[in-house]
């Protein structure tokens, strides 16, 4: 599917809200592996309609479709999915109670035993904290719940440099280490995978750590497919480098669950059942990831109002068949 709505036809809110809901419903037809039944209202298809003679028959050769990830930018989060903690907020993070009040659950103590640190919101809890008028429409699509990838890769990254460099460790060396030897790791890595490395050279700046009492977060330079990479690069470069060092075999255990996690996700869905796994196919849905509205937008840009989603479908397949331009 692909879908384009002009900036002046949106309805703040109501529009993303609908739009998760046509993907939930989607997304639960592409797990059938069977053309619906009925519309997205539930109404049965006209007598004689094309959809009607369709419906309850395979589609895929009975292959079922799994949803894998939603992409996008932690603006792009806060907003469709009404984030009711966020950077925005007093109330700062949605996977713990950190705060930017002066309370015990204060943001800025970094202390091994602060307070924030002893809870972790699960999915379902978070939820709980919203008013129902306030909760995302993607809780009516299998498969979502809030991501960690921003936040566990660069942590681990520089807690391996500032433990294997130990007390006398400067900012300076942090970003050495980052410029250099971490970076070189990522690119060999990448070439090596075959996956498209990113051209940000890693340093304080974009990893979140330019002073000792910020916490490490990836820059939004970092788009969705590449912090997904990282995922995978950051388990095999503690498994090179982070062995022998204080608290390396823990750091290890966690990326090896993140990037297992990771490819569970894409191998097929940890919400289907074990006996549909294996014949799964993984289906990706990528909204308002900036990298991807920024071609959707040239291609789209001089079309007519009336044609411009025959326009840009056609466009679009002659840029991915043809373009290879990503």
């Amino acid at each position: 599917m692909l879908l384009l709505v002009r900036e002046t036809l949106m309805l703040k809110g109501k529009t993303h809200d609908r739009i998760g809901e046509v993907v939930g419903w989607i997304q639960r037809v592409l797990q059938t592996g069977k053309f619906p039944n009925t519309n997205i209202d539930g109404k049965a298809w006209a007598a004689g309609s094309i959809e009607a003679s369709r419906a309850n028959r395979d589609f895929a050769g009975g292959y079922k479709f799994a949803f894998s990830a939603f992409k996008g930018d932690w603006e792009a989060r806060v907003q469709i999915h009404k984030l009711q903690r966020s950077y925005l907020h007093n109330n700062i993070c949605e996977h713990c109670p950190a705060c930017k009040t002066d309370n015990a659950f204060n943001y800025r103590n970094f202390a091994p035993d602060a307070p924030y640190t002893q809870v972790c919101f699960t999915h379902a809890q978070y939820l709980l904290m919203n008013p129902p008028e306030l909760h995302s429409s993607w809780v009516n699509v299998p498969g979502w719940t809030k991501g960690v990838a921003c936040l566990v890769v660069p942590s681990l990254v520089c807690a391996h440099i500032e433990k294997k460099i130990g007390d006398g460790i400067r900012l300076q060396d942090l970003n050495s280490e980052l410029e250099g030897r971490v970076w070189k790791h990522y690119k060999i890595w990448c070439r090596q995978c075959k996956v498209p490395g990113c051209g940000h050279r890693f340093n304080l700046s974009r990893f979140g750590r330019e002073s000792w009492v910020t916490y490490p977060e990836l820059h939004s330079c970092y788009k969705a497919y590449t912090v997904k990479m990282m995922i995978y690069w950051v388990h095999a470069f503690l498994s090179d480098e982070d062995v022998g060092v204080p608290g390396g075999d823990d750091r290890i255990h966690v990326s090896y669950s993140l990037s297992k996690m990771q490819w569970l996700f894409d191998r097929s869905g940890s919400f289907l059942a074990t006996s549909v796994k294996e014949d799964a196919v993984r289906w990706e849905h990528c909204y308002q990831d900036e990298d991807l509205m920024k071609q959707i937008g040239n291609i789209a840009s001089s079309t007519h109002p009336f044609t411009m989603d025959k326009v840009s479908c056609s466009r679009y397949r002659a840029m991915l068949e043809f373009g290879d331009i990503w």
